[in-house]
């Protein structure tokens, strides 16, 4: 089975989503964590929770950057959590993004 990271800009669209319901419903993958990146990655970090909540999925996630590298401004493509039920007590997530990839690829090399 293997280990996967999903690492992700979850929010109005939904390929992101459709990411992770893809994942979780694999007999062959083992979803091990998620990262969210770019912008409010709080928010994101809620809504990827919230979303594998729902999928009765518990894993780790981490919140990497928000600004992007480019140092252009953030943009937002749609109205990212607006009016999705449960968001505000959803967890925003409790890692590091860049500690947890490291913390879980060092405690199994080549395995995730």
């Amino acid at each position: 089975m293997a280990k996967v990271i999903v690492d992700t800009d979850i929010g109005t669209d939904v390929d992101d989503l459709w990411t992770l319901a893809a994942a979780v419903g694999r007999s062959d993958v083992d979803l091990v964590a998620v990262t969210v990146v770019y912008g409010d990655v709080g928010l994101r970090a809620r809504l990827a929770s919230l979303a594998l909540t729902g999928m009765g999925v518990s894993v780790p996630i981490g919140r990497g950057i928000g600004d992007p590298m480019s140092g252009k401004e953030v943009m937002w493509a749609g109205f990212e959590g607006v009016g999705v039920s449960g968001l505000d007590d959803a967890s925003a997530g409790s890692d590091d993004a860049v500690d947890l990839l490291c913390s879980l690829t060092a405690a199994g090399p080549g395995t995730v």
